[in-house]
């Protein structure tokens, strides 16, 4: 004889379990087990390597799990421009810090490439930045990766998707990347990322010196609506007893 497999939250609201109690039940099944995206406030200006002096917000950036291809991080960066010193008129790079327990070594390499770029199509893309193993970010910061977005015009957006690539043979595999990877301090404790300005290499420098905040799935946002509607259903009961 088959069982009836009750779902746990059913089964609270059924045997009229107190509404708080049931969205708290909920929690552990929303909560995805790492961050599918995470955003970056860029809230210091970087005087030093060891010195970052709050201000702003200058921006920020949102490093989220491509939905055309999972092995991607899109990247998409968006700068306070009211904030930022006279005269800048845009971004000329922006940095992150990478765990180097992660995939990393010889025979890799970043790329960005367009966020609409097919998955596997980008050994073929012209990309629209560069990306290097910088080991120095603005001002002697140590920052572990830079980016440099292609374009003559400056701007105060930019969106990508960063790919990390084997660069040895014609196959150019695609390595997993996750917005974890990226959710880490520099070697001096300082910076989870920054960028500087154009005009020129380095007119003014910000960074974000505190982490960054988690961007809710889809499927926790459901999970919220679902016992903000499980507590308003429970009041108009009782304002109807």
């Amino acid at each position: 004889m088959l069982r009836r497999i009750q779902n746990p939250i059913v089964e609270m609201m059924r045997r009229g379990a107190a509404p708080a109690a049931v969205i708290l039940a909920m929690v552990p099944l929303a909560a995805p087990a790492h961050a599918a995206a995470i955003t970056f406030t860029y809230n210091c200006t970087i005087v030093d390597a060891t010195t970052c002096t709050t201000g702003g917000p200058f921006g920020t950036l949102t490093l989220t799990d491509s939905i055309v291809d999972p092995n991607r991080i899109d990247l998409d960066l968006v700068l306070n421009g009211p904030n930022l010193g006279a005269g800048a008129a845009g971004v000329n790079n922006f940095f992150l810090n990478y765990d180097n327990s992660a995939p990393f070594g010889a025979g890799l390499a970043f790329k960005m490439v367009a966020q609409s770029d097919p998955a596997g199509t980008f050994a073929d893309s012209a990309g629209v930045g560069d990306v290097s193993f910088d080991s120095q970010g603005p001002l002697g910061t140590t920052l572990d990766i830079r980016l440099n977005p292609v374009g003559s015009t400056p701007s105060l957006t930019f969106s990508a998707s960063l790919v990390l690539r084997s660069n040895v043979g014609p196959a150019h595999t695609e390595y997993d990347l996750d917005v974890s990877m990226f959710d880490l301090k520099d070697a001096n404790n300082l910076l989870y990322s920054a960028f500087n300005t154009l005009p020129g290499p380095r007119t003014f420098s910000y960074g974000a010196a505190t982490a960054p905040r988690p961007v809710p799935e889809p499927a926790s946002l459901g999970f919220f609506v679902l016992g903000l509607a499980v507590l308003g259903a429970a009041r108009r009961r009782r304002t109807a007893a």
